[in-house]
């Protein structure tokens, strides 16, 4: 989904128009607002790893507004980092690679070709403008 450059809340109703059931965020700030208001009504489950919409503004970082939606639906909403598991990473990686291999998990890419246009690719980062991973190239 393009949080940036069109309607979530209706991209959101066409993606899942049962609701949300499981959500893993990077954003933060309104988008977790809007998926918090569109949780699926049992159950539904909310992890947190990062708030990139809050980074450039840290001295007035917004937390949700609508977080009693997650008792309303019975839902979860549980902190994320990947350092936590780290006796999981060598079977994480073996299946990740298996399904890479399969072709059954692609990671689509972003190239931004020269070393100089690397601030550029940094901004890409907070300001949208890239799909995937975002690479630099030399």
């Amino acid at each position: 989904m393009d949080y940036k450059n069109s309607d979530i809340a209706e991209q959101l109703a066409k993606a899942a128009p049962d609701g949300v059931d499981v959500f893993f965020d990077n954003v933060g700030g309104e988008l977790l607002d809007i998926v918090l208001d569109n949780l699926a009504p049992a159950g539904a489950r909310v992890a947190i790893c990062g708030a990139i919409s809050q980074y450039q503004h840290l001295e007035d970082v917004r937390g949700p507004k609508l977080y009693l939606r997650l008792a309303e639906r019975n839902a979860m909403m549980k902190g994320f980092v990947v350092s936590h598991y780290a006796s999981e990473f060598p079977r994480a990686a073996a299946e990740i690679s298996e399904l890479m291999r399969s072709g059954k998990l692609t990671l689509p890419e972003h190239v931004v070709d020269g070393i100089d246009r690397f601030p550029e690719a940094l901004f890409m980062l907070f300001n949208g403008g890239h799909h995937g991973n975002l690479v630099v190239k030399p």
